[in-house]
């Protein structure tokens, strides 16, 4: 299944997946330290949730298909 891939920097990773899975009802399909991919049927989406700094704003961590030279080789796997 193709999905809109969307990467998320966040402050608060751990009440940023809580709203996540109510938004959605899925639980993350990948967790690691810092990081929470979901992997959404409806609407098609790979959400990619990344642990920012606390106190900032929720930005967009960078583009489909575009990887910075810093992220780590297994925050791309399928």
């Amino acid at each position: 299944m193709s999905r809109v891939q969307l990467a998320l920097r966040v402050a608060d990773l751990e009440g940023s997946i809580d709203s996540y899975r109510s938004l959605f009802g899925v639980e993350p399909a990948k967790r690691r330290p810092g990081y929470a991919t979901f992997a959404v049927a409806e609407p098609p989406l790979k959400l990619v949730l990344i642990e920012g700094e606390p106190g900032r704003r929720t930005v967009l961590d960078h583009r489909p298909g575009r990887h910075r030279d810093d992220e780590p080789a297994w925050l791309h796997e399928p």
